[in-house]
């Protein structure tokens, strides 16, 4: 399989490459090799570029001794990388894994030799084992990676299943902190309880014979009409297994965070599953005249994916009560919503109103103890409405407007731990007249994206700002929002230029940072805050930023998730030029280092 998708590559290059040979074409070869103390070529390696005359990437494998080749290539720039497994995405220019590369300049009629050095991505692995601390196979190991830019969140990066010894290996992991989970899906996909362990069932006879001992001393008569047996009591609640995080706990704060560097194995990173006594939340749902069968509530886990676990659902019945069984230790949110665009597990009956967009949502903390009273009060979702504007100087707007598609985004930001993420987004197209309804919007930050081929996404305002750099709140007490008028254009904008040593040369090591000048708009994922590395010449272009006035900064060896923060943006402002933006025009800017 792998020689056939080699001989597809060569196939496309020809095809796509050989098609306007009438001018000067360029050759990209090269050699990707091991970052070793003795570097060794890498076979097999899938090297791909991007740019130029290519319309999507364009990928090659190396031969036995690591070299490739990409003949006949339009003049241009291209981005060039190279990927196997076990290995880290090696980008060229690139710092050190997960930094962005630089672009290659291909001029005509010559040949350029690049070098990629690819190191091992970081290994972890263990066992599983389960109460009994017997190996547990089959068991789901989720991976996740800690992310910077929000402290508290975790990224799922990916989901192992142990072997038949409870082992498992993830490989080709990216130098960062992990936190590692094991979750026995086999129980918490259909609510299942198990027994308790030799040694419980032990000392529970060993409590049972001390008991019939002391009815024997108090009661001799009573003892003997009695027998062995007891009285009615509090049943046991059960014990389930839930997901464990390394070292051992089953709460995600407690969890052991393990930082690896690029190459380094970590093993013996084992897990003893837990088993815990669960408890039943039980409450009811207030939903005026709406049937409150046609509710189904969830039992959301603050500060963990919801992937980790679903508790069983008994209800609700027709007076609105609900019960949830086998529900962990932990912080949940008891959230419900129904109505057009959000999920209505029951069909209306004939004659029903239509569904109104109603939610409700509650917090709990759970401990050892059943829960009951919780109140789940149903309120009308928010309802979003505006128009669409087509500002264009040479370009015509659509003649069906019904073909724009407007995306509102719910904005994560914070730490998950701090409440649960029940804001969704969702899309609606406009209609013929231009304009456009959001329904059942949920309480959260939004903001709001459209593609339009040919036209620019320039601002939504509602109230004289734009949702594109400051988000929309979406308040549950004041629910009802203006309208917002979502403006496109085809007046584009670049920001292009050079970064030069003191000397002339293109430095290799630094990044160009463009941030804007208004501090109310320096938050991670921010549209006016880009980096990108130069290429090989020096040069650097960054397209569609917002007309305004911005900073412009080179820094070296810029992590993602740090630029991004204004904290690292306020450092910054001292060493920046300052340079304006206009709508419609290529604003150049050449920088040079000092030193």
């Amino acid at each position: 399989m792998t020689q056939r998708i080699a001989a597809l590559a060569f196939i496309l290059t020809s095809a796509t490459l050989v098609a306007g040979s009438g001018q000067a074409r360029a050759t990209l070869t090269g050699v990707v090799v091991s970052a070793e103390s003795a570097p060794q070529p890498i076979p097999g390696a899938v090297v791909s570029i991007s740019g130029g005359e290519i319309r999507d990437n364009l990928s090659v494998l190396t031969d036995g001794a690591g070299r490739f080749t990409f003949p006949n290539i339009a003049p241009g720039r291209y981005m060039v990388s190279a990927s196997k497994p076990a290995y880290l995405l090696t980008t060229y220019g690139a710092s050190r894994p997960g930094r962005p590369g630089s672009s290659l300049a291909a001029e005509a009629g010559k040949t350029v030799e690049v070098r990629l050095t690819m190191p091992r991505g970081a290994v972890i692995a263990g066992t599983i084992r389960d109460h009994l601390g017997d190996p547990a196979p089959g068991v789901d190991v989720l991976l996740l990676r800690v992310n910077a830019s929000s402290p508290g969140a975790q990224i799922i990066e990916d989901v192992f299943t142990t072997d038949d010894r409870g082992m498992y290996r993830a490989f080709g992991l990216m130098p960062d902190e992990y936190v590692i989970a094991a979750l026995p899906v086999r129980f918490l996909s259909n609510g299942d309880t198990f027994g308790p362990s030799r040694e419980e069932v032990d000392a529970k006879f060993r409590r049972l014979e001390q008991r019939f001992a002391q009815i024997q001393t108090a009661n001799p008569a009573a003892a003997a009409g009695s027998g062995r047996s007891e009285g009615p009591g509090t049943p046991e609640r059960p014990l389930v297994i839930g997901q464990t995080f390394y070292p051992g706990t089953i709460s995600a704060s407690d969890a052991m965070r393990i930082r690896v560097a690029a190459g380094e194995e970590r093993l013996g990173v084992d897990i003893r599953l837990t088993p815990v006594r669960t408890v039943k939340v039980a409450g009811i749902i207030q939903s005026g005249e709406f049937s409150p069968q046609r509710v189904r509530p969830q039992l959301m886990p603050i500060g963990t994916s919801p992937v980790l676990g679903v508790p069983s659902l008994i209800g609700p019945a027709a007076d609105g009560s609900f019960t949830f069984s086998n529900v962990t230790p932990g912080r949940y949110a008891v959230f419900a919503r129904v109505g057009p665009g959000m999920a209505t597990p029951f069909p209306a009956d004939s004659g029903d109103k239509p569904t109104p967009s109603l939610y409700g949502i509650a917090e709990i903390t759970v401990a050892d103890t059943d829960i009951t009273g919780v109140i789940l009060s149903l309120r009308p979702a928010a309802v979003l409405t505006g128009r669409v504007v087509f500002d264009g100087a040479t370009t015509k707007p659509p003649v069906n407007l019904e073909l724009v598609r407007l995306n509102l985004v719910a904005v994560r930001s914070g730490a998950p731990a701090a409440g649960p993420a029940v804001n969704s987004g969702g899309f609606t197209n406009a209609r013929g007249d231009g304009t456009f309804t959001f329904t059942s919007v949920l309480p959260g930050p939004y903001s709001l994206t459209s593609p339009m081929s040919g036209w620019w996404l320039r601002s939504a305002i509602v109230n004289g700002r734009d949702i594109l750099d400051v988000p929309l709140q979406v308040d549950p007490a004041a629910p009802d929002l203006p309208p917002i008028v979502v403006t496109f254009t085809d007046r584009r904008t670049e920001l292009l230029g050079t970064l030069m040593t003191a000397s002339g040369q293109p430095p290799s090591e630094f990044v160009v940072v463009v941030y804007p000048v208004t501090r109310e708009f320096w938050r991670p994922g921010a549209r006016g805050i880009r980096s990108v590395r130069p290429g090989s010449d020096g040069a650097f272009s960054v397209a569609d930023l917002p007309a305004g006035e911005y900073f412009l900064a080179a820094v070296t060896d810029a992590d993602p998730d740090e630029w991004q923060q204004p904290s690292f943006l306020e450092q910054l402002v001292p060493a920046s030029i300052k340079v304006s933006i206009t709508e419609g025009q290529k604003t150049r800017q050449d920088l040079r280092i000092a030193r």
